[in-house]
C-alpha cells in the first residue's frame, strides 16, 4: 500500500510488519512534482509493468503527467514526465490508453494518450482557445471519455475511422454543473447526464453531456448518484433522477444517502447515510464536523458498518487492498479497514 501527497510531492509505503509508514526517496534526480488540480477532481490511474512486480502510477503534476514507479525493496521511486506542460485535469484509462489534458499557451488545451509504459502514443489539440474553468473527475463509457469542467465539457469521441476527435461544449445559458452531488447519471440507452442548476428558472436540471448538442431535463430535487443508481433523499431508485418514484416517499424525513461506489454486477451500493441540516446542499457546504454511517446496500436493504464523524465526510476514499476494503478520509488520523470474503 502506497500513500502520495499530492500537494507535497511526496510518496510514503506502508510496511506491515512494522506498522508504520516508510517515506520513499527518489532514486535518480527526478522528484515528485506537486498537483494543484482541486481534491475532489483528482485521481489517478495505474499499470502494471510486464516482468516486473511493480505498476507504474500514473499523475498529473504542473509539470505534466508522471509516470512515476515505486521501488518498494529499494525503498525508493523513479518519475518521469510527458507532455512538458501542466495537467489541467486528472488521467483516465480510455480505449486501451491513458489520456489526461494539458494546458497550453494561452490556456490553450492539449490531450495526449500514453501506453502502459508510459510513452507518448497519440496528442490532439482543441481547435478553438476556450476557458474551460476547473474540471471536475473524468468519466469514460462506450467510445468516449469525458472531463466537465465548471464552464463545460471535454469530450474525446473515437470515431468510426479509429481516429479520436476533440470537442469542448460550454454549458447551457444561465446553467452550473452542481458537482457536490456525486457523479454524472448514466441511463439505460447509454447517455450521461450532469446534475447542473439553472440560475433563470431557480431550479436544478440534469444535461446530456455525452453529445454535443444541448439536452436539458428538468427536476424537482437534485439527487445523490453514483452512476445507473441514484438516491431521492434515502430511498433508492433506477429510475432517471428526473422522474418521480411512484411507491414510497420520504421526503418529509431528513435522512439522505450518499452513494460513494456502486457495483454495477450486483447492484450493490456501498454509500454514506447522513442526517440533513436544512436543504441538502446547504448540509453539503457546511464545514461542521458531521456524523455519518457507512452502509452496503443492495435491491433488498441495507447494512450499516461502520460510524463516523468528521468535517465533509463525504469526501471519504475507498479502494480495495490486500483483500480489505479501506476507507480513507483526510480529516481522520487512521485508516478503517475490512476483510472481503474470497
Amino acid at each position: 500500500m502506497i500513500a502520495l501527497n499530492v500537494a507535497q510531492g511526496n510518496l510514503f509505503v506502508w510496511l506491515p510488519n512494522q506498522d508504520s509508514w516508510m517515506a520513499l526517496e527518489h532514486l535518480d534526480e527526478l522528484l515528485i512534482d506537486v498537483c494543484r488540480l482541486p481534491k475532489a477532481s483528482w485521481r489517478a490511474e495505474t499499470a502494471p509493468m510486464q516482468g516486473a512486480p511493480a505498476s507504474t502510477l500514473f499523475v498529473s503534476t504542473e509539470s505534466g503527467l508522471a509516470c512515476l514507479v515505486p521501488d518498494v525493496m529499494a525503498l525508493g521511486y523513479r518519475v518521469r514526465y510527458v507532455g512538458d506542460l501542466p495537467a489541467a485535469a486528472s488521467p483516465i484509462a480510455y480505449d486501451g490508453k491513458f489520456w489526461v489534458p494539458l494546458r497550453g499557451a494561452n490556456g490553450k488545451l492539449v490531450v495526449i494518450a500514453v501506453d502502459s509504459s508510459g510513452e507518448v502514443v497519440t496528442r490532439q489539440e482543441l481547435d478553438a482557445d476556450v476557458d474551460a474553468g476547473a474540471f471536475s473527475a473524468p468519466v469514460a463509457y462506450g467510445r468516449q471519455a469525458l472531463w466537465p469542467s465548471s464552464k463545460g465539457r471535454l469530450r474525446l469521441l473515437k470515431q468510426q475511422d479509429g481516429k479520436v476527435s476533440l470537442t469542448f461544449t460550454p454549458w447551457p445559458v444561465n446553467v452550473a454543473p452542481s458537482f457536490e452531488f456525486g457523479s454524472a447519471y448514466l441511463s439505460g440507452d447509454g447517455g450521461i447526464w450532469q446534475l447542473c442548476f439553472d440560475s433563470a428558472e431557480g431550479r436544478y436540471v440534469y444535461v446530456r453531456i455525452d453529445v454535443t448538442a444541448d439536452e436539458v431535463e428538468p427536476t424537482t430535487s437534485p439527487r445523490q448518484c453514483s452512476g445507473r443508481v441514484n438516491y431521492r433523499f434515502a430511498q433508492r431508485t433506477n429510475l432517471p433522477p428526473w422522474e418521480e418514484p411512484s411507491h414510497g416517499d420520504d421526503s418529509g424525513s431528513n435522512e439522505f444517502v450518499i452513494p460513494l461506489l456502486e457495483v454495477t454486477e450486483s447492484g450493490q451500493v456501498l454509500g454514506m447515510r447522513l442526517q440533513a441540516r436544512g436543504a441538502i446542499a446547504d448540509t453539503l457546504a457546511s464545514t461542521e464536523r458531521l456524523p455519518a454511517e457507512l452502509i452496503l446496500e443492495d435491491r433488498y436493504g441495507s447494512v450499516v458498518f461502520h460510524t463516523l464523524s468528521a468535517q465533509e465526510p463525504w469526501h471519504i476514499r475507498l479502494f480495495v487492498h490486500d483483500h480489505t476494503l479501506w476507507a480513507y478520509h483526510a480529516r481522520l488520523r487512521r485508516l478503517e479497514g475490512w476483510r472481503l470474503e474470497q
